[in-house]
Protein backbone atom coordinates (compact mmCIF):
# COMPACT_ATOMS: atom_id res chain seq x y z
CA UNK A 1 0.00 0.00 0.00
CA UNK A 2 1.16 3.00 -1.03
CA UNK A 3 1.81 6.30 1.49
CA UNK A 4 -0.66 8.67 0.54
CA UNK A 5 1.62 11.73 1.84
CA UNK A 6 4.08 10.84 -0.11
CA UNK A 7 2.25 10.38 -3.23
CA UNK A 8 1.14 13.95 -2.87
CA UNK A 9 4.84 15.16 -1.54
CA UNK A 10 5.98 13.79 -4.84
CA UNK A 11 3.10 14.77 -7.38
CA UNK A 12 4.03 18.15 -5.89
CA UNK A 13 7.43 18.21 -6.81
CA UNK A 14 6.92 17.16 -10.08
CA UNK A 15 4.42 20.28 -10.69
CA UNK A 16 7.14 22.57 -9.05
CA UNK A 17 9.48 21.14 -11.41
CA UNK A 18 7.42 21.77 -13.81
CA UNK A 19 6.88 25.52 -13.31
CA UNK A 20 11.17 25.86 -12.73
CA UNK A 21 11.51 24.29 -16.69
CA UNK A 22 8.57 26.68 -18.21
CA UNK A 23 9.88 29.89 -16.09
CA UNK A 24 13.39 28.79 -17.57
CA UNK A 25 12.07 28.99 -20.69
CA UNK A 26 10.24 32.13 -20.19
CA UNK A 27 13.51 33.90 -19.28
CA UNK A 28 15.44 31.87 -21.99
CA UNK A 29 13.39 33.21 -24.74
CA UNK A 30 13.49 36.89 -23.50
Amino acid sequence: MVNQDLVIMILGLTSINKLKKSNDEQKFNL
